[in-house]
């Protein structure tokens, strides 16, 4: 988009760009175009991205911001524990409970997402590489080295615990009577904490799972210092009952 309105840094700026208007948000250099959901009113914000519109924001729908991947694809529950592929026949435009026009990220999608916004490789300088920067908030991160530069704002939605094994253990205790045992449960502590942003995509992996783009950074329990950052396309399947957010897109018209 920058190719066809120039780089934005006057704020209110307006621009078309593939039959859609954009108006300029200075402070984070991006063209934003907005959006009303015509069923329930709600406006949402968007950025082009390649040749494609995608939600900047969490699809909020029918009183839910989270959804179990059958009703992110709008079929019947069964779906969440049936192979339903044959039903989306078309994985890449399937609508699911997407606004009319717009339709559920795929795995291409997510790949073209990840691959936007890259960054010279610093081992092999003729290489590039994800901008992984780019698709993290500059807030709400434990990690809070996210540019936002992607405009997508995919902020922490949900975090979870990991903890150590436990274990049973008797443990001798010396008394008068001599040497008695008592149950002990070791382990069980905190060892990091994940927090977690992303999105349903149409392309479901098994009957139990399906794909998801994701967002992740884990914290050591011990040191309270980031070990884990990345972003996962269609290596990362989840459970279709797991809950998670929706983000939409629309295609551009480009010629």
């Amino acid at each position: 988009i920058e190719y066809a309105l120039g780089f934005c840094n006057s704020d209110g700026a307006k621009g078309s760009f593939g039959g859609e208007e954009f108006v300029c948000n200075a402070k984070e250099h991006v063209w934003i175009h907005a959006f009303t959901d015509k069923r329930d009113g709600k406006t949402y914000k968007s950025v082009a991205v390649g040749t494609m519109l995608v939600m900047a924001e969490n699809l909020k729908y029918g009183g839910d911001s989270l959804f179990e991947w059958h009703k992110a694809v709008n079929l019947d529950a069964e779906c969440d524990s049936t192979e339903c592929a044959e039903t989306l026949s078309n994985p890449s435009l399937h609508q699911g409970i997407c606004p009319d026009g717009w339709s559920l990220l795929s795995k291409d999608d997510s790949k073209t997402l990840l691959y936007t916004y890259t960054k010279q490789n610093i081992h092999y300088a003729d290489t590039w590489i994800p901008d992984l920067s780019a698709y993290f908030t500059p807030m709400g991160w434990p990690d809070n080295f996210g540019s936002n530069r992607s405009g997508l704002n995919f902020t922490p939605y949900t975090t979870e615990t990991e903890y150590s094994p436990t274990s049973t253990v008797e443990v001798p205790t010396i008394t008068t009577y001599g040497t008695s045992y008592q149950t002990q449960v070791i382990g069980g502590e905190p060892t990091q904490y994940k927090y977690y942003s992303g999105t349903w995509l149409s392309n479901e992996d098994t009957r139990n799972y399906a794909y998801r783009f994701l967002l992740s950074q884990f914290v050591s329990a011990s040191t309270d210092k980031v070990t884990y950052i990345d972003a996962l396309t269609d290596s990362r399947v989840s459970k279709k009952s797991y809950k998670s957010p929706v983000r939409c897109k629309k295609m551009l018209e480009i010629f």
